[in-house]
């Protein structure tokens, strides 16, 4: 019980190393920090955005950014107008483009 009510949330911290990471050039850490910093706290919108973001433009699979994406839209899609509309926009052209090769995407 101790160890839930003393738990201090460190999605920010995660979040900081995650951007430094970018900034080095150093993409597929950034990765894992914004991951860590979404898991730490879910309710980190930008985060969770910078994530799949990241994801969708590092691995050639998308399925994992398609996955993300689906997420954001399903839970925090009223936060940010703008990163809402983009993320809608990238599910769409996701869609399209396993539907152009006749894979699916589950």
């Amino acid at each position: 019980m101790a160890t839930l009510k003393g738990k201090k949330i460190r999605d920010k911290e995660y979040y900081g190393l995650a951007t430094v990471f970018y900034e080095l050039k150093k993409p597929k850490q950034a990765i894992k920090m914004f991951e860590k910093a979404h898991f730490e706290n879910p309710r980190n919108y930008r985060a969770l955005y910078q994530y799949a973001k990241l994801s969708d433009d590092y691995y050639k699979d998308k399925k994992i950014a398609y996955k993300l994406y689906i997420r954001y839209v399903e839970s925090l899609y009223d936060k940010d107008e703008d990163i809402t509309n983009y993320v809608k926009k990238r599910i769409a052209e996701i869609k399209k483009e396993y539907f152009m090769k006749g894979e699916s995407l589950k």
